[in-house]
């Protein structure tokens, strides 16, 4: 569900054909529920009718889940930023995947 509301808020759909890829799309990732964050992670995955660069921050964000667990909390407690709407992309360069630096410069940005 996370996945599919960030990839819909942050994607402007202008078309009948972008639409259509975009509803293709949410359905297989719906199929891939029971292993989503194995299916996003797989590079045979294709999402289509998103913008590419938010299709690539949740790819990314999937494959941090599967290294370490603690990431969800610190992904999903960023996203929740009223600011960001599910894109923190640039949170995650900035920390550059580093754990330790993200929960840092998370507590600048959400001090409680």
């Amino acid at each position: 569900m996370r996945v599919s509301i960030n990839l819909i808020n942050n994607t402007l759909i202008q078309s009948p054909d972008t639409f259509y890829r975009a509803v293709r799309s949410i359905k297989r990732l719906s199929d891939n529920l029971h292993n989503l964050y194995e299916y996003l992670s797989n590079v045979e995955t294709k999402i289509e009718g998103f913008l590419q660069r938010q299709i690539d921050e949740e790819k990314l964000k999937a494959a941090l889940i599967l290294k370490d667990e603690n990431w969800k909390n610190e992904i999903y407690s960023a996203e929740l930023h009223n600011y960001f709407s599910g894109q923190i992309g640039f949170i995650l360069e900035f920390s550059k995947k580093k754990m330790i630096t993200i929960w840092n410069y998370l507590k600048i940005i959400r001090p409680n």
